[in-house]
This record gives structure tokens, C-alpha cells and sequence, in this order.
């Protein structure tokens, strides 16, 4: 979700809602994406996020889960930079 305008800042709040798993990517204006792909094993839910390097990202996971997040920060095109 974009929290401030030019997708400078988004919210990754996922929100299963029954399901075990779900992925998806946003196009951003500016170029680039974000990604977001996510699991959930009994009260665990399992988070990676790619965006780019210059998008702060507000991750919130979901009441009653505990969160293990991995976050790839992308530089440039076709450059990855694990964090």
C-alpha cells in the first residue's frame, strides 16, 4: 500500500484472512518494483519484501503471528543487495 506520494514509502501489511500463502508485485511509477511473498505455518508467518533501495518500507505482521522478514533492497536493475 503507498503510504506517501511517488511510492517513496509503502506499508506491507499482509492480511491472510484463511489463506496459508500468497505473492504478488507492484510496478512502480519511478521503475522498479516491489515484491512481496508470504507464508504462514501455524503462528509463524514467513515474509520476504523486495523494493528498491530508495522505497522505506513499514512492515506490520498480522495480531497473534510472530514475523520472520527478509528484506532484498534492489540498487539498480539487476542488482541485488541483501540486508
Amino acid at each position: 500500500k503507498r503510504v506517501e506520494d511517488g511510492w517513496r514509502r509503502a506499508a506491507i501489511a499482509p492480511q491472510p484472512c484463511g489463506l496459508s500463502w500468497a505473492k504478488g508485485k507492484v510496478p512502480l511509477p519511478q521503475g522498479g518494483r516491489i515484491e512481496v511473498e508470504w507464508h504462514v505455518e501455524g503462528n509463524l508467518m514467513k515474509l520476504s519484501v523486495s523494493a528498491p533501495e530508495d522505497v522505506e518500507l513499514d512492515i506490520l505482521i498480522p495480531e497473534g503471528l510472530t514475523g520472520e522478514v527478509q528484506i532484498v533492497k534492489t540498487p539498480e536493475k539487476g542488482s541485488l543487495t541483501l540486508i
